[in-house]
This record gives C-alpha cells, structure tokens and sequence, in this order.
C-alpha cells in the first residue's frame, strides 16, 4: 500500500499541538520548583530564627550570667528572714588588672569568676553581681562550714585563671560570710561585707611586708 502523503497543514497542526504541550509541562515544572523553593526559604527562615542569640533576661547581668544589683536591692527592700550563709566576694588588685591588661582582660576576669560561682551554688542559693568587681551570694540554708568549702574552692581555681592575652595569671579575691538564722539579710550582707574588707587589708599588709622584706635583702 503506497504511503499516504501528510499534507503541510496536517503538520503544521501536530506541531502547535506538541508546542502547546510542551509549554504546558514546563510551566508545570516551573511552578513545582517555585513551590519547592518557597518551601526551602521557610525552612531556611524559621531557622535563621532559631540561631538569633536568645535575649538576655532583665534580672540577670548579661557580663557575668549571675543576677544584678536591682534583684538583691529587691530582695533587701522586702526585708523577710532568711536562714542560711550570705557571703560577699572582691576581686584583689581588679584595677591594676584593669590598668596593665585592658578593660576586656579585666571583663575577662570578671566573666571568670561568674562561671566559677554559677558552677560552685546549688538551685537554690541566689548569686548576683553587686557592682564593679564585687559579689553576693546567699547559700540558703546552708552551714558556714559548707558554704566556706564553697568560697575557698572558688579562690583556689582562680589562682589557675588565663587570661588571653597573658596565659596563666592569678587571680585572687577576698571574702568575707556572716551565718543568719531566720534574720535579715540585710544585716547578714552588712557583716559579711565588713570581713571582706578586713580580709583584704590584711592581705594587703602582709603583701607590703613581704615587698618590704625583699627590698631589704636586695640593698642589704
């Protein structure tokens, strides 16, 4: 049987045909890969939201991770009776390290000895920077004899403390603490405040002694 002859129209019409097709199936694929790339930047969004740096909370000082100064005003401006170990802690020297190192060593060193105290008080006890390089913490319902372990294992590993730019640099800090039985905090604070200064005004004059010790071995 001889073959037909196709006619130009008849091709013509096969060819707008598949064309149309043609388009439609890649307007169809277009539209699924719009979707999937809508679908990725959601993803990609919740997620880049997710990473942002949770805000640090009102109450908490963002330097050192431990209360501010607002929360303990708050708490002595209650004026109710505690029971336990209220201990104030100073950094020694914290200008000198200021003055030879930077702010951002002596911000290191405060960052420091923040860690150490949330790393050394259970849930219950209440920590807070004081202001400057001074602290409070109340071991609640605590014996002295605890919370004295507590403060010298704090000092103990600051005598390890690195600083960035230097390496190994010691840190050392007073303390003083006062035990309080169903009795003002505010008293407690005071008391424990007073033998912080006491102990390092005797640091002070034995660190003199000893300097003046030196020097006279030195010129002897």
């Amino acid at each position: 049987m001889p073959n037909a002859i196709i006619q130009p129209e008849t091709v013509l019409m096969w060819a707008r045909i598949f064309g149309i097709a043609g388009v439609a199936l890649l307007v169809d694929l277009l539209a699924r890969d719009n979707d999937r790339l809508r679908r990725v930047n959601a993803v990609l969004k919740k997620d880049g939201k997710s990473a942002e740096p949770a805000p640090v909370p009102v109450n908490l000082a963002p330097l050192t991770g431990l209360h501010n100064r607002a929360v303990l005003t708050d708490l002595l401006d209650k004026g109710g009776k505690v029971t336990g170990v209220a201990a104030v802690l100073d950094v020694d020297g914290f200008k000198e390290i200021n003055d030879s190192y930077g702010h951002l060593a002596g911000d290191e060193v405060l960052q420091g000895v923040g860690g150490l105290i949330r790393g050394s008080i259970r849930e219950q006890d209440f920590a807070c920077r004081w202001g400057g390089d001074e602290f409070v913490i109340f071991f609640k319902n605590e014996c002295q004899e605890a919370a004295q372990k507590r403060m010298a294992r704090i000092e103990h590993r600051l005598a390890d403390f690195h600083l960035r730019q230097t390496g190994k640099h010691k840190i050392s800090v007073s303390w003083g603490m006062a035990e309080v039985r169903d009795a003002s905090l505010r008293d407690a604070l005071a008391t424990a405040d007073n033998k912080m200064y006491q102990m390092k005004r005797r640091r002070k004059t034995i660190s003199s002694a000893l300097m003046r010790s030196k020097l006279q071995v030195v010129n002897a």
